[in-house]
């Protein structure tokens, strides 16, 4: 076949394939057209733009779009563009799929048309072409158009719908696209046929001004006769190389090397802290041809990281990367002046509702276990494990405190509010394939083997939300000497699981975070806390700390400063460690609200990791301003007859359950409020004495508990019913009672009290007096279960309202005024 294609060449783009995944190397052609032309069936020209009959030739030399119009009226079709592409210099290779053919146009009526595609079986010249040259007189009309039609052109190749004018793609079969590459002379072209309206304007090769798309091009995927480059190795640092600093690193790879013998073009390098890369720390981006680069991102202190790093060739045809290396990992260098704060490295949920599905953390943002399916087994485990394998490259690491393990809570049930228990996890378990029936095994029954005793328990009663968990240090000090023992632990809701628990690739992802130091490491002095001094009043909200000087054998590197509402911090409401403010530290903003007392302490942190004990916790009280407060139980615990041994701490259960009752008597429930901040102030109102329930039995009839103000003083973490009541009656410790009320059968039900202004200023008047306040059942009838004060959004509250001195003393003399004038 001849065409003119001498001012024309043939436009082809090359992209190389970019994932290294990818089995095939991909050669994407787009190869633009090379040929075409227009013929008209009809005897006499159109009357509109086109201008041509069955003897005219319409080629791109004579215009830069081709409009078949309508048909004429007695003719069988409106016309036939004929397109060709130049495809012989990729003779002989191989088409990886079906190609797409698409054409734009300049303007289109907006009619759906249909336009289909069929190979043309004889040659034809685009200078030359006309419908009588190449079909025929024969052709012109029916029905020798319909019967003669197929001598001419093949079955269908394609159709596709043009709506406006845009742009129109038709997919043409892999096989015909590999017949034309395997034999050249078979490629006649394509004929493009209407089926009835065609009024659009099509763009041609003459438009250089539109782009490949508007203009037709046929894109052609081909198997590349590129070959990668071979695989590079990491070099340096060598695989579990501990200490490395936290910038800079320089990472070093093997040779280039081609099986082409091309040249060296480019290199990519990524770190991660799994091997996976499923989210790279640190992405070099395309970089020059190179064997070497430095990290260039700030990491983290003692962390486990994994590098790798691929090459790609200079191919002119299509460029190939190589294969990733075999990542290898390298460890930062520890800092034990800072807590060690790990975020999780594996997390699943496994379900017995979906006992053969696996969910993994990675791949999902929320883990729900909702409710159980079967009396035999918990709704399901959330299991999470976290990477210390860095600290066991040492030797004498130390954990210092129990850790804490938080995880962020997307949504909850309010109504219902789930318990999440803690346990370790006593084997092991991959997230990406783990299910209930790999791990706990075809009897469910037996779950609970699978996992340690309880370690701790919370209950998700709000949203959203961070929650925490203690996790024993014992259990962190085992997993560091024995890593290949460390299983991690899981969440195991007690009833529902109606939770929705974020996972690491959600925010704030989980975390565990503990105390680390060297065995031989020496704690330093403890210090003593200098200013505020204890019992400060009226302080401002961003006041200054200031601790005695560093005493000790090594350095000090840090210094940890901590403000609570309670003298045992079990949830400070400002923690910081510094490495610059070793003595003094100016508390930030929105930390600390009016008419509070706080209590502070610090600690001296040497450079080893040497950690004093915290300062002796002195108290202050930022400025009183009038008006309603809420108060958090400072204190909180039961006590009960049938137990008289036993202490029931409210800072580490969860709730409280006052059965089973002893003659009659169910447990005393008590919590202490620290009203000193009020001391010597006035209240101008009754009080509200607040608790929350969680499971209320409602077989037996309603729950009444009646509260009383204490007499006696008590220490939760060890009192029992022997130690504060003994062998008196219990009575003999309640002062005024505030009545029953009956506990309402919600699930997450409140039930409040109303205490006498009378009892709330003497209180004020003399704080020595306030032990606080208890609850106990009306009756033997006591099964249910109570909030303590573990948990701040369902501890036991007091609302009190107070007028500070000042205002007090204006009141008063308001009102002297007021009867003066009434006098008067």
């Amino acid at each position: 076949m001849s065409t003119r294609i001498s001012w024309m060449a043939v436009a082809v783009a090359l992209v190389a394939a970019m994932f290294p995944a990818a089995p095939a190397h991909a050669l994407e052609v787009q190869a633009g057209e090379t040929g075409s032309a227009m013929i008209l069936p009809q005897a006499a020209p159109k009357t509109a733009s086109t201008r041509g009959c069955y003897v005219s030739n319409i080629n791109s030399s004579i215009t830069s779009t081709y409009n078949l119009e309508n048909p004429v009226a007695g003719y069988p079709t409106a016309g036939l563009i004929l397109w060709y592409f130049d495809l012989s210099a990729y003779t002989g290779r191989v088409v990886t799929g079906d190609a797409q053919l698409t054409i734009g146009m300049a303007w289109g009526e907006a009619a759906a048309m249909v336009f289909r595609q069929y190979e043309c079986l004889s040659n034809w010249n685009e200078t030359e072409v006309t419908w009588q040259n190449f079909l025929g007189p024969g052709m012109t009309n029916n029905p020798g158009f319909t019967n003669q039609f197929y001598n001419h052109f093949s079955p269908q190749v394609a159709t596709a719908t043009s709506v406006g004018n845009g742009n129109v793609t038709w997919i043409i079969p892999s096989n015909i696209v590999q017949h034309w590459l395997d034999d050249p002379a078979s490629n006649r072209g394509l004929a493009m046929r209407p089926d009835l309206y065609a009024n659009k304007m099509w763009w041609n090769r003459a438009a250089t001004w539109q782009p490949l798309g508007k203009r037709p091009v046929l894109a052609v995927s081909l198997l590349s006769n590129n070959q990668r480059p071979n695989m590079p190795t990491n070099m340096t640092p060598v695989n579990g190389r501990a200490a490395m600093p936290l910038t800079g690193i320089p990472l070093t790879a093997s040779p280039f090397s081609d099986p082409n013998g091309d040249g060296f073009s480019n290199s990519q390098w990524q770190v991660a802290i799994e091997p996976g890369f499923s989210s790279p720390v640190w992405d070099s981006g395309i970089l020059t041809a190179r064997t070497n680069a430095s990290v260039g991102a700030t990491l983290a202190y003692g962390t486990r990281y994994y590098w790798r790093v691929r090459y790609r060739d200079n191919n002119a045809e299509a460029p190939e990367w190589s294969e990733w290396s075999a990542p290898t990992y390298f460890d930062t260098v520890l800092n034990l002046m800072q807590p060690q704060v790990r975020t999780v490295g594996q997390s699943a949920m496994i379900l017995p509702a979906q006992p053969n599905t696996n969910w993994n953390g990675n791949a999902i943002q929320l883990f729900n276990l909702v409710d159980p399916v079967t009396n035999i087994a918990p709704a399901g485990a959330c299991m999470y494990w976290f990477d210390l394998r860095v600290f066991s490259q040492y030797t004498g690491m130390s954990v210092d405190n129990d850790g804490d393990f938080a995880v962020g809570v997307a949504w909850t049930s309010v109504s219902f509010p789930p318990t999440f228990k803690l346990y370790a996890v006593l084997e092991s378990w991959a997230a990406s394939n783990v299910t209930w029936n790999s791990f706990i095994g075809a009897d469910w029954a037996t779950w609970a083997l699978k996992y340690g005793a309880e370690l701790d328990a919370t209950i998700i009663d709000a949203f959203p939300a961070v929650y925490h968990w203690t996790v024993p240090k014992a259990l962190i000090q085992s997993w560091i000497e024995n890593p290949n023992q460390n299983f991690g632990i899981a969440l195991i809701p007690e009833a529902t699981g109606n939770s929705q628990l974020r996972t690491q690739i959600s925010s704030p992802v989980p975390t565990l975070t503990f105390d680390l130091s060297t065995t031989n490491a020496v704690p330093p002095a403890q210090p003593a806390n200098v200013s505020p001094a204890d019992g400060a009043i009226n302080l401002q909200l961003t006041p200054a700390l200031e601790a005695s000087a560093y005493s000790g054998v090594s350095p000090q590197g840090a210094a940890q400063w901590q403000i609570a509402t309670e003298p045992s911090y079990a949830a400070p409401v400002w923690d910081v460690t510094s490495t610059s403010a070793f003595t003094q530290i100016t508390v930030v903003s929105n930390v600390l609200q009016f008419s509070g007392r706080y209590y502070w302490r610090v600690r001296h942190i040497a450079v080893d990791g040497g950690k004093s004990l915290y300062s002796v916790p002195t108290k202050f009280d930022t400025e009183v301003k009038a008006g309603t407060f809420s108060r958090l139980a400072a204190q909180n615990a039961m006590v009960k007859l049938s137990q008289p041994a036993s202490n029931y701490n409210g800072s580490v259960e969860t709730t409280f359950w006052p059965m089973p009752a002893s003659n009659g008597i169910c447990g005393i429930i008590m919590a202490w409020f620290d009203l000193g901040v009020f001391s010597g102030l006035e209240t101008e109102s009754n009080a509200t004495f607040m608790v929350r329930n969680a499971f209320v039995d409602p077989n037996f009839g309603a729950i009444n508990f009646v509260c009383y103000e204490l007499r006696k003083p008590f220490n939760e973490a060890t009192e029992t019913w022997a130690s504060y009541v003994g062998d008196s009656s219990h009575t003999n410790y309640f002062g005024e009672s505030f009545g029953p009320q009956t506990l309402p059968l919600d699930f997450f039900g409140t039930t409040t009290w109303e205490i006498s202004q009378a009892l709330i200023q003497k209180w004020l008047d003399s704080p020595e007096t306030n032990f606080g306040l208890a609850i106990m059942p009306e009756s033997a009838n006591g099964n249910a279960f109570i909030h303590t004060r573990r948990n701040a959004g369902t501890s036991p509250s007091l609302r009190v309202s107070v007028i500070p001195e000042p205002a007090a003393l204006a009141l008063v003399a308001l009102g002297m005024l007021s009867m003066w004038r009434k006098r008067r």
